[in-house]
């Protein structure tokens, strides 16, 4: 029996310099994507999108620390990474708060020396919603406070780490609103806009130490942050007229692109913000 599985497929093939060549490139090209061995954290990522985005960064082969201010489900979560084979540690967070983003760093660098990537998927929306007119301050601060002031916050602390190690992938969840508006939702909004130019920001400042920042934007997705739209049949028929492939997203529809942006396959791209909207922004 042959142990080697390239001699084995230069066997099986009799010898094909050609079909080899293409066998090796290809394995390499997926090398690229692999996250083995890389530690990262993931904002939010015990339920919606960073859950999927979590369960997927420790499929690639990553280590995830789950920061939400829900324990319960965030312990859930690393419960589910362990059983695919990787570690994971569980981080009790207020990204609006300081010395929870600190404490944040300081036990995911204790249990795994260096922090490879971070993922800024923690956030809020104002509801119901509002006029602008009608939005009361303390809503308004609460939405910027976790969406953009946390995303700046988790950010600067986890780029302290990275800055050392000289590399680093950061990836902001954003939304289809970091490129178009919407009404009655003017912190929300505000907000991803501001994610928007945030990164391209820290991109410009951390390119000399080979940190990478970017942004996934999605469309409405089926989790509970869009829950009620997706309820209400004439909001839904709507936004699906609106969407050229007729469809919104699942959770799972943003594992792809967020492990091309956590890996070595984008080591090139910087202070980019893409859009995952099904076409939603075509028109």
């Amino acid at each position: 029996m042959v142990k080697d599985q390239n001699i084995w497929q230069i066997q099986k093939y009799g010898g094909d310099i050609l079909y080899i060549n293409r066998l090796i490139r290809y394995r390499k090209i997926l090398e690229v994507f692999s996250l083995k061995g890389k530690n990262a954290i993931v904002t939010g990522g015990n339920k919606g999108l960073g859950r999927a985005i979590s369960l997927g960064l420790a499929s690639a082969g990553a280590n995830v620390v789950i920061a939400a201010r829900e324990l319960e489900a965030s312990e859930n979560v690393a419960k589910e990474i362990k059983k695919i084979g990787t570690d994971s540690l569980a981080v009790k967070t207020d990204v609006s708060n300081q010395k929870d983003v600190k404490d944040l760093v300081n036990k995911t660098i204790e249990k795994f020396n260096r922090i490879d990537i971070l993922v800024n998927n923690a956030g809020v929306i104002n509801r119901p919603r509002q006029a602008a007119t009608e939005i009361p301050e303390e809503i308004w601060d609460w939405v910027i406070d976790i969406n953009l002031k946390g995303t700046f916050l988790v950010s600067r602390e986890v780029a302290k780490s990275m800055i050392e190690n000289k590399k680093g992938k950061i990836l902001c969840i954003g939304s289809i609103l970091c490129e178009i508006a919407q009404a009655w939702h003017a912190p929300y909004v505000a907000s991803k806009g501001g994610i928007r130019q945030l990164v391209k920001a820290l991109a410009l400042e951390w390119a000399p130490y080979k940190i990478h920042v970017n942004a996934l934007c999605p469309h409405y997705f089926r989790t509970d942050f869009v829950k009620k739209s997706l309820e209400d049949p004439e909001r839904y028929e709507q936004i699906l007229k609106n969407t050229p492939m007729g469809r919104v997203g699942e959770p799972e529809d943003l594992i792809g692109s967020s492990i091309f942006l956590c890996s070595e396959a984008s080591n090139l791209m910087t202070g980019q913000i893409i859009l995952i909207d099904a076409g939603y922004s075509l028109p």
